[in-house]
């Protein structure tokens, strides 16, 4: 048993499989280039999913992510073997403490790791416009606000910067609120949203009248006509078709044959209802109400688009972090505390 326990809190051990890590990993990028279409997946899912997914299904290509990943989880049970040894004899190595924090705090880095990629989310896709509050995916109870959005273009249309402001509640109870920007995720416990793109979404267009005035129009939208007539612009669609019977469906959000669904009101009751579709003539019975109107261009809106990111290990992980870097200063200390006392030679 001793023999056992010796070979698990081996320095030996521990160089062997952080090299046999690093050098399955080192063959393995010579995969990953040409089968993006595999590899490219473990930026967009927990590793315990792609370890049961994706990577199963390739054993050819992904056995050495699981070789990797064994060794890495066989070197933290020698770290936490060793520290474990450490403190069995701590009365006479407490010297040593910096060093064994290091371990410590790898240990539970490593813990938090394999508990985010077996019970945490990545890349789940949200799209937010300003005034917008939405429930967080996989986190009942959780809401997010999108307070502002600027997104920075250059003039070519290249995205440069989605700077914004962003609200999180449980309930009712404003948790946070942070500015977020690229590489400036807003960060809360386990939560972490990055903002990743934006997509212009058409809400509405402007008009030019016969007078030459400019109208905008937008769901909901109100336009007094004159002699008690009140158009009413009840929806509003950037892609419909129209059947052969003369029904319109909505076809999605990018714009194309857009059309706006209106009501004609006289004296606050609803005489008319129908579609206008912008690529066809404004209907009859709104031009007999004196209505002259030409499409000139789109209203647009930014969507903020974000990826939400769930580690329930990232306070674990934060933890270890701390204990590792109390554990470096203890042993730098310690280092030079030992060279003045010339038990260390001067280095070169």
């Amino acid at each position: 048993m001793q023999r056992i326990w010796n070979l698990l809190c081996s320095l030996k051990l521990a160089i062997v499989l952080a090299s046999l890590a690093t050098l399955s990993i080192m063959l393995g990028s010579l995969w990953m280039p040409g089968n993006m279409q595999l590899f490219g997946l473990l930026d967009t899912m927990p590793l315990g999913s792609w370890f049961s997914g994706p990577g199963a299904e390739q054993v050819g290509l992904s056995w050495w992510v699981y070789f990797a990943s064994a060794c890495i989880v066989a070197f933290g049970i020698n770290t936490l073997c060793c520290f474990s040894d450490w403190l069995l004899h701590i009365k006479a190595r407490w010297r040593k403490s910096g060093e064994y924090l290091l371990h410590l705090g790898f240990c539970l880095v490593l813990v938090a790791y394999i508990w985010g990629a077996f019970d945490g989310a990545r890349a789940l896709e949200m799209e937010l416009a300003i005034g917008d509050t939405r429930a967080l995916p996989e986190r009942p109870g959780f809401y997010l606000r999108l307070d502002d959005f600027n997104p920075q273009i250059d003039p070519s249309g290249r995205p440069l910067d989605f700077r914004q402001q962003l609200s999180l509640y449980r309930g009712d109870t404003l948790l946070t609120t942070q500015q977020v920007r690229l590489n400036h995720p807003l960060t809360w416990h386990d939560i972490v949203i990055i903002p990743s793109s934006y997509r212009p979404e058409v809400n509405g267009f402007r008009f030019v009248t016969s007078q030459q005035e400019t109208l905008t129009w937008k769901s909901n939208s109100h336009l007094q006509l004159g002699k008690g007539l009140e158009l009413q612009t009840l929806d509003f669609y950037p892609h419909v078709t129209r059947l052969p019977n003369g029904r319109v469906i909505p076809r999605g959000q990018q714009l194309g044959n857009p059309a706006f669904l209106l009501q004609l009101v006289e004296q606050g009751q609803p005489v008319w209802r129908g579609w206008y579709l912008l690529r066809e003539e404004l209907p009859e019975r709104l031009q007999a109400a004196g209505l002259r109107v030409r499409p000139l261009s789109p209203l647009t809106t930014p969507l903020s688009l974000l990826n939400v990111n769930l580690d329930p290990g990232a306070p674990l992980a934060a933890a270890g972090g701390i204990l590792m870097a109390i554990g470096i200063c203890l042993a730098l200390l310690s280092y030079y505390g030992k060279r003045r006392r010339g038990e260390h030679p001067e280095v070169a």
